[in-house]
């Protein structure tokens, strides 16, 4: 019985009940719209793509490296695509092709990290670089894909639900496992908990972080794919957008079922809150930039939630006669 309690407590599945809170709200709010099978659809189906991203970004996140390049990659990845099928490329070669390039990106994030570069700044870099390729290719258009076979991949129905879903469900199942069951994911959790301490351990640390890197980008790779199906063109806008959702739901994901750790269940879980409470808004009529309040809103409060929940979050007060103190040995 305490099993079941502390299984279904609020600190273990907070996500859940705020879930049930939005969904109430906007049956009440909106009925006529929000209670249908078409909006369930939508948000089940346009989010397969950002449940991707997030899980592309759970990887490094748990081994303690950051990857900022995520959004980029989509993009890039779409728009070559895209490109490749314009010049009679067959969706399949393209799709490698948006694959590769993600990989790419993935291994000069993974070196320059490997080099000594912190990865929140390495991977920064790449995205810029990624960012400029993409606008290189599309000459900063969008590229439209007119192979239908190639959308029916992603947007063909299967039991009721596009088949975009049970890919990212798949990939979500893999990764659980990966992550969970097997030596390296419990390496990368280690190398993210306490990486000197994983280091005394045998774990070869930098390998890690390189690998988890390699896996981020081609998750993203995969994202692109995706998106360039779903959406039939190759945009190279669209890769940022994914960004911020990503890491939120990556951050409050990390709140639930594994308390303190980055996990692809708690993720998935927290995709699908986020997106319940943007199509909520979207369906009231809100405007765009709420929306954007919204995501990034959502993004602070999971990054202050999941830093409290490892004990991280302290508040600080300013130390004024030190600060003075330097400041007057500074002068001197």
């Amino acid at each position: 019985m305490n099993r079941w309690r502390s299984a279904l407590s609020i600190r273990n599945i907070s996500a859940i009940y705020v879930w049930f809170a939005l969904f109430a709200l906007f049956a009440v709010w909106v009925p006529e719209t929000f209670l249908t099978l078409g909006t369930l659809r939508s948000v089940l189906g346009s989010n397969s793509i950002t449940t991707l991203a997030a899980l592309a970004v759970v990887v490094p996140l748990a081994a303690g490296a950051f990857d900022l390049s995520v959004g980029q990659v989509i993009g890039a990845s779409s728009v070559t695509i895209a490109w490749a099928m314009s010049i009679g490329w067959t969706w399949e070669m393209a799709s490698l092709l948006g694959l590769l390039i993600g990989m790419v990106a993935g291994l000069l994030s993974a070196t320059a990290v490997r080099l000594g570069v912190n990865s929140f700044i390495a991977t920064l870099g790449i995205s810029s670089i990624v960012a400029a390729y993409t606008n290189f290719r599309s000459k900063q258009q969008q590229v439209t894909i007119t192979d239908k076979g190639f959308r029916d991949v992603f947007l063909r129905n299967f039991l009721g639900l596009p088949r975009s879903i049970y890919i990212t469900l798949i990939v979500a199942i893999v990764l659980w496992y990966v992550l969970t069951k097997r030596p390296f994911g419990r390496q990368i959790y280690s190398t993210g908990g306490n990486a000197d301490a994983a280091r005394l351990a045998g774990v070869r640390t930098h390998l890690v972080i390189f690998i988890s890197l390699l896996i981020s980008a081609g998750l993203a790779g995969l994202a692109g794919v995706m998106n360039a199906g779903r959406s039939g063109v190759g945009s190279p806008t669209v890769g940022p957008s994914y960004l911020i959702p990503a890491f939120a739901a990556a951050f409050l994901g990390s709140t639930q079922l594994r308390k303190g750790e980055f996990n692809v269940w708690g993720t998935v879980i927290s995709v699908y809150v986020l997106a319940t409470g943007v199509k909520g808004l979207q369906l009231a009529g809100a405007e765009a930039y709420i929306t954007d309040i919204f995501s990034g809103a959502a993004l602070l409060l999971a990054v202050l939630i999941s830093s409290w929940e490892r004990g991280k979050f302290k508040f600080r007060r300013p130390n004024v006669l030190a600060e003075r103190s330097a400041s007057r040995g500074a002068a001197e």
